[in-house]
């Protein structure tokens, strides 16, 4: 019974951080990323099944599950990688307290779709979240310093095998895995799921059930 009263206090007090934190996000960035509007039918299944694809950060028998929906060229979602992501991570994931997923929604474009199918390609070599990190980073500096669109090339094919490079996966793998589009079919299975849960912008964000959409 403690242990219960104390797994939903963590579980509120971050619901209640992470409100405050994607808030400023979007007084601070404007509006987030939205899917073209189109009716959704709900999901009879939970938000919080884990599914194959899904890949943890943290402990796994972690109390609190934090799932967010992102997609690779959403500025909010790279804002909050670069920014709240760090500090979940100490505070709460490296403590044991809280397990990260991240899913995708990648509905941007073709260069969303190729970047999320590279990510399942470095978690082949056991590399996602760096990976996953790489592609905010690179993107958030595009639209920093660069004026950056979406779908202007930062995300190539190109691009993201250099990032694959700064990692030192194994090149030939990473591109044999990339070029096959192996994960398509698992890219477009996230984003039909996400949209069965309602999801319909980015980043949203699940806290043991709780929604928070930016």
């Amino acid at each position: 019974m403690e242990n219960n009263l104390k797994n939903n206090y963590l579980a509120i007090s971050i619901v209640v951080a992470a409100i405050l934190i994607v808030g400023a996000i979007v007084y601070v960035g404007g509006k987030n990323h939205s899917s073209p509007s189109q009716p959704v039918q709900q999901s009879s299944g939970s938000v919080m099944e884990l599914t194959s694809s899904d890949v943890i950060l943290g402990n796994k028998d972690a109390p609190v599950t934090l799932i967010e929906y992102g997609d690779y060229q959403c500025p909010y979602c790279a804002m909050f990688q670069q920014q709240i992501e760090p500090a979940l991570n100490l505070a709460y994931i490296q403590a044991g307290k809280v397990r990260m997923i991240f899913r995708e929604m990648s509905f941007v474009g073709a260069e969303s779709q190729m970047a999320a199918e590279a990510s399942y390609c470095a978690n082949d070599q056991g590399k996602f979240w760096d990976y996953h990190d790489l592609i905010y980073k690179t993107k958030l500096n595009d639209y920093t310093n660069n004026s950056g669109k979406e779908n202007d090339g930062a995300l190539s094919e190109n691009a993201l095998l250099s990032l694959a490079n700064q990692l030192k996966l194994d090149h030939s793998k990473f591109a044999q895995c990339l070029d096959s589009k192996k994960y398509a079919d698992t890219v477009s299975s996230d984003n039909q799921a996400a949209q069965s849960f309602g999801v319909n912008s980015t980043p949203t964000v699940f806290i043991n059930r709780k929604e928070m959409a930016a």
